[in-house]
């Protein structure tokens, strides 16, 4: 089976205005074996939520990179891969604190700032591998698989993945009341288009805009971004993968997936 991958990422009109870097961040993988796309949106309250957006996703990516194998094992249980993922980052995290804080005298406490200031950020994943399409997600963004679009709405609190790594009595949200990553795995023979976005995209939803997403080649998608960017479109920073399934007649430069 063919795909095509493309993405586009721009910053948004209100963070031109207001002099901040743009907080998206995005990222894919092609191989013979397995296909990852990858977008961050750092918490738009933090100071430099753009490092841990690209660090997370840098993260993610390299974990699915790495567990090709173990990924073509489990692929029946969303429960194994969020498990293993969840517990793999959180001690990413744990490593990269000790590193920094090492010679802090109040760790807890910068500890918790860091992880602030730095880490927050949602993640939206893809993979296709096998048969099989992974999707996931840790905190809010668009999905849309087919003609079925999922807005992540988690009411302007995002569970970001980096909450595991603060104490509980540090947390304003009960630990219980925390999802994190949440895993469905589908069938590619179900599937023919898949676009997983940060919520800035959402303007796309509402302006009936979503199928000019489709049918792009090379930097055609990028070009769409820019010019909705100068239409004044996106409020916020917007970014977005889109995997389309091509058929073999198709003119559209396409990739494959072990399928």
């Amino acid at each position: 089976m063919k795909w095509n991958i493309n993405s586009a990422s721009i910053i948004g009109r209100d963070h031109e205005l207001t002099k901040k870097n743009r907080q998206d961040f995005v990222c894919s993988h092609v191989s013979d074996d397995i296909i990852i796309g990858i977008v961050c949106d750092g918490c738009g309250e933090s100071q430099y939520s753009e490092v841990g957006a690209s660090l997370i996703g840098t993260f993610v990516l390299n974990y699915f990179k790495l567990y090709t194998k173990h990924l073509s094992q489990v692929l029946q249980s969303s429960i194994d891969i969020k498990t293993s993922l969840e517990s793999c980052f959180s001690d990413f995290i744990f490593s990269f604190q000790r590193s920094l804080l090492f010679y802090c005298t109040d760790e807890p406490v910068q500890q918790v700032l860091f992880i602030k200031e730095f880490m927050l950020s949602t993640c939206l994943f893809c993979v296709l591998i096998n048969d099989k399409v992974i999707i996931g997600h840790c905190g809010d963004g668009v999905i849309i698989t087919n003609d079925q679009t999922r807005s992540l709405d988690q009411k302007g609190s995002p569970h970001y993945i980096a909450y595991k790594n603060i104490p509980k009595e540090a947390l304003e949200t009960s630990p219980s009341e925390l999802e994190f990553f949440k895993i469905e795995i589908l069938d590619q023979k179900d599937i023919s288009k898949i676009v997983i976005g940060t919520d800035g995209i959402q303007p796309l939803i509402d302006k009936s805009l979503i199928n000019q997403l489709y049918g792009t080649q090379k930097r055609q998608l990028q070009r769409k971004f820019n010019i909705w960017q100068e239409q004044k479109i996106f409020g916020d920073d917007a970014t977005c993968i889109v995997i389309e399934k091509q058929n073999e007649d198709s003119n559209l430069q396409t990739i494959s997936a072990n399928s």
